[in-house]
């Protein structure tokens, strides 16, 4: 019986043939529709290479991505479910001192990040629980994509840190609710990864790593059911020992690491627009 692996997005896929748009569904794209690429791409061509056969598909709007999980869901040989949302922004820092994201930037980095993964999530696992108790033996995996930046507050980009926290949070409440159901759930928490959004990036990217390796990484972890897919280990070890940092001192830890996000399309058609 063929497997199905289903990658599932804030953006939309540019070039992907009709064919091969079958089974990953791409829910709440209600910012638009984005370039597909990067870790979401190279994820879905790892866990084929692991033996899944895989589709893309895009859909934008609550409503009918709502309608794409439940299809996707009820495939009977579904194996493999991975949420891969991203959208990023950061403060904005003159001589005058540092200016918090606007109130549209916070909105939608916690909107594509935290609680368009979050309700897909949800209603996919509230779909396949019962179909994993009437078939004893088989196991779904989950995948939730959040970030390393969900280990500490990064004072450069707090919707940001905020928004994959939360995946973090959700992710590890959700494991544990379906622990021993045969619905698996791991959340990977990647550093950098060379992708459209790194390179929007101002500033120091520690040990980045390329799409396709960091897609990898993900791909094993889900194969073996681990909590988190945590990389890299050095990287994200410093962040968890900031926390045992005294307060005054933490600022000179981060401050080597401060950074800007450039702009994308996005933003700056809302930025143009406010203008006018």
């Amino acid at each position: 019986m063929d497997t199905h692996a289903v990658h599932v997005d804030a953006r939309a896929p540019r070039g992907v043939d009709e064919e091969r748009q079958r089974t990953a569904q791409l829910p709440f794209g209600a910012q638009g529709r984005r370039e597909f690429d990067g870790v979401g791409r190279h994820a879905v061509d790892a866990v084929e290479e692991h033996g899944a056969d895989v589709g893309i598909e895009t859909a934008v709007g609550q409503q009918r991505a709502a309608g794409q999980v439940d299809r996707v869901t009820a495939a009977g040989d579904l194996t493999h479910l991975i949420f891969c949302h991203g959208v990023s922004s950061s403060v904005t820092v003159t001589a005058a001192g540092p200016t918090p994201e606007t109130t549209w930037e916070m909105r939608r980095e916690l909107d594509v990040n935290a609680v368009s993964t979050v309700s897909a999530a949800n209603r996919a696992a509230g779909n396949l629980l019962p179909q994993l108790r009437e078939t004893p033996g088989r196991r779904v995996q989950i995948g939730l994509t959040a970030s390393l930046a969900a280990l500490t507050g990064l004072p450069s980009s707090p919707a940001y840190s905020a928004s994959k926290a939360a995946v973090v949070t959700f992710g590890e409440a959700l494991r544990r609710l379906t622990r021993g159901s045969g619905l698996g759930v791991s959340v990977a928490l990647p550093g950098f990864v060379t992708s459209p959004m790194s390179r929007r990036y101002l500033g120091k990217k520690l040990f980045e790593v390329t799409a396709e390796n960091a897609a990898q990484r993900i791909a094993e972890g889900l194969d073996n059911d681990r909590r988190q897919v945590v990389f890299p280990k050095v990287l994200a070890w410093g962040m968890r020992l900031l926390a045992w940092v005294p307060e005054r001192w933490q600022g000179r830890f981060l401050a080597p690491f401060a950074f800007a996000v450039a702009d994308d399309a996005e933003t700056r058609a809302v930025k143009e627009a406010s203008w006018q």
